[in-house]
């Protein structure tokens, strides 16, 4: 499970691991200016040609006392805009503030989180909204005094893709506030289903639970792999008589022509036997509400071996599984 980083010493030595290494992964070095309202300052930027990173060191915000991370789409003329902040407190762990680090008990991996808060003065543009849309899974993070608090894995800041992790999130912010800048009825939609975030930070906060590191990646990419599942079910043009569907607890959905929920899939991180028993029971809870006839999938990494008696339950309960397989940015999906 993951612990909250606490002590300013922890903080500071994780932040400089973070900013050097997506300094050396992003390799092009400048001097830009930086806007956001009302305001902008000359920075030093890292870029990839794509995205742009800029750090500024510890200083006094609304008595907040943090790292400023910013991120953002690079150009190579004029102004650069930030699509998102994962600002890092120094001697508190505010949750006025989005950004965090967490790490595994188990292996000392050190990761960058951040709480799906994400802002632009826009209606429309919300934690809760951006979870629904991106399908970006927070988990939850215990703090010494007991209490647990959420946040979406951005990356290991040791491991070889943190350059590709970092890129997913901030480009999964960009692509939601373009989504909602066009109207996009899935992001403005209200959550008409019942099914918030809110309910589910309730019910698994203080849950214990252990998770392997490679299983950390998987968490990390749960959107992206929920994405390419998604334009894998609807085929690569699309189907406008389909409607895909997510919330807090079902990954994804396909809903007919006249509403009604046709398909099911639940993405777990392993196919160990305790981890298909909670997915064949989310999948039977969901085919509950929705009725029979429902098509019910499990989505599992490629090359995980499943016993033969799970096989057995699986095809009795008429329960599918099909594949996923993370390379570098793309994710692909297989039967």
């Amino acid at each position: 499970m993951l612990e909250l980083v606490e002590t300013k010493s922890e903080k500071i030595a994780a932040q400089r691991r973070f900013a050097k290494a997506m300094e050396s992964a992003w390799n092009g070095e400048e001097r830009r200016t930086v806007a956001w309202r009302p305001s902008s300052e000359v920075l030093p930027i890292a870029h990839n040609g794509v995205l742009w990173f800029a750090q500024v060191k510890p200083h006094d915000d609304q008595n907040t006392l943090r790292y400023w991370n910013s991120f953002g789409v690079y150009n190579d003329s004029g102004n650069l805009q930030i699509a998102v902040e994962i600002n890092i407190p120094v001697e508190s762990n505010s949750k006025a503030v989005s950004g965090f680090f967490a790490k595994d008990q188990a292996t000392g991996s050190v990761y960058l989180m951040h709480d799906g808060g994400v802002g632009g003065g826009r209606p429309g543009i919300g934690q809760e909204n951006f979870l629904r849309w991106s399908s970006k899974r927070p988990v939850p993070v215990m703090a010494s005094d007991g209490n647990s608090r959420f946040g979406i894995i951005v990356s290991e800041i040791d491991g070889a893709s943190l350059s590709v992790n970092v890129s997913s999130f901030v480009q999964s912010v960009i692509d939601f506030k373009a989504a909602v800048t066009t109207a996009e009825p899935a992001v403005i939609a209200e959550a008409e289903d019942g099914f918030s975030y809110k309910d589910y930070f309730k019910e698994f906060s203080g849950r214990k639970k252990g998770v392997r590191k490679k299983e950390f990646e998987y968490i990390t990419r749960h959107g992206d792999i929920v994405h390419a599942l998604s334009s894998w079910v609807l085929g690569p043009r699309g189907d406008f008589g389909r409607k895909v569907i997510k919330n807090a607890y079902i990954d994804l959905g396909v809903q007919d022509r006249e509403g009604r929920l046709i398909e099911l899939y639940e993405v777990k991180t392993n196919a160990s036997r305790q981890t298909l028993y909670t997915a064949i029971g989310q999948l039977l809870v969901h085919e509950n509400q929705a009725g029979e006839g429902v098509k019910k999938v499990v989505v599992v990494p490629k090359g995980e071996v499943v016993s033969s008696d799970i096989q057995g339950a699986l095809k009795a309960l008429s329960i599918d599984m099909v594949f996923f397989e993370l390379r570098g940015q793309a994710v692909s999906i297989c039967r």
